[in-house]
């Protein structure tokens, strides 16, 4: 378990940490705290790359340019050194935020990503790096934890899903509380994501 704990003590860290007052003045105060989202994908980054234990690379909120005026912002992309890409990870800090997913959108975006790859396009023009996609990329969904609507599942049918955090019956799930104790597994839990993520 010692991977799982790299992404506990990272985000217990990160949400405990969080700047409530601005710029150290007492006067101006945060009434809530920033977005998890962003340090979400990073823990998520950080375990793959434990699990992984191999030389690859990582880029976080990536803008791929697939043509002219489209951009897809995949939260984490795994490439190797010839900067082809092996696997694309989506990332939702909880149940409640996978509530806007989309199958067919994501399906779409998966083959203009293909498509891109395949003409030779496949770019993140600010940084000037050029990508291909791998025949064996991974295409996969991570949910940090379960809470809030279990229904949203519905919704991720037919992919590459896994939820790692499974909330227990009348208690709090949360960035402050998340423990080995709550690994999810069932189903689509932590154990298929390191089993998956280990064929990247």
């Amino acid at each position: 378990m010692n991977s799982i704990n790299i992404l506990i003590d990272y985000l217990s860290q990160k949400y405990t940490s969080l700047e409530s007052t601005i710029g150290g003045k007492e006067n101006i105060k945060r009434y809530t705290k920033p977005s998890m989202a962003s340090y979400t994908e990073n823990a998520i980054a950080l375990l793959i790359d434990n699990i992984k234990k191999s030389k690859l690379n990582y880029l976080i909120d990536s803008q791929l340019s697939v043509c002219k005026s489209k951009i897809i912002r995949p939260d984490i992309i795994i490439y190797d050194k010839n900067n082809v890409i092996i696997g694309i990870a989506e990332i939702k800090s909880q149940l409640g935020y996978a509530g806007n997913f989309n199958v067919k959108d994501y399906n779409k975006k998966i083959k203009m990503l293909k498509e891109a790859s395949n003409k030779g396009i496949l770019s993140i023009s600010k940084i000037n790096m050029n990508f291909s996609i791998s025949d064996k990329c991974k295409f996969f969904i991570v949910i940090l934890m379960s809470s809030n609507s279990h229904d949203n599942l519905k919704k991720l049918k037919g992919t590459n899903y896994f939820v790692l955090f499974e909330k227990e019956k009348g208690k709090k799930l949360w960035y402050d509380n998340l423990s080995a104790k709550y690994i999810n597994k069932k189903e689509h839990g932590y154990n298929q994501f390191v089993d998956f993520v280990k064929k990247i």
